[in-house]
C-alpha cells in the first residue's frame, strides 16, 4: 500500500488561497476586489510586479485588459484594447502558451 504525499506548508498555502478564491467567487465578490486578493497572495508563490487579466474578442483580433494591479507605473491600464496581429502576444495565443516577463 502505497503512502499517501505529506501535505507540505506550500501546499497547505496554496489550498488555503484556492480555498478564498473560490469563497469569495462563491459570495459574489467583484472582479476587482477578487483581483485585489489575488495580487496581494500569490506573489508568494509566484513573484512578480504586475499581472494582468485581458480576453480577446469573440473573433480573436482584439484584446482588452479587463484587470490589472502593479507596483509601479501602471501604461497598458484596463480597459485598453489592442490588435492582436503583429503583436509580441500573437504566437502565444495561436499556440496557446503563456508569457512570464
Amino acid at each position: 500500500m502505497a503512502i499517501p504525499h505529506a501535505v507540505t506548508n506550500g501546499d497547505h498555502a496554496k489550498l488555503r488561497l484556492a480555498a478564498d478564491i473560490t469563497e469569495h467567487l462563491n459570495r459574489g465578490t467583484s472582479l476587482d476586489e477578487l483581483f485585489d486578493l489575488i495580487y496581494s497572495r500569490l506573489t508568494e508563490f509566484l513573484p512578480y510586479n504586475r499581472i494582468a487579466i485581458a480576453l480577446t474578442d469573440s473573433r480573436g483580433e482584439r484584446l482588452s485588459i479587463m484587470a490589472v494591479r502593479s507596483d509601479g507605473k501602471t501604461i497598458l491600464a484596463r480597459g485598453y484594447a489592442g490588435t492582436i496581429a503583429g503583436s509580441s502576444l500573437e504566437p502565444l495565443l495561436r499556440e496557446g502558451r503563456t508569457r512570464i516577463i
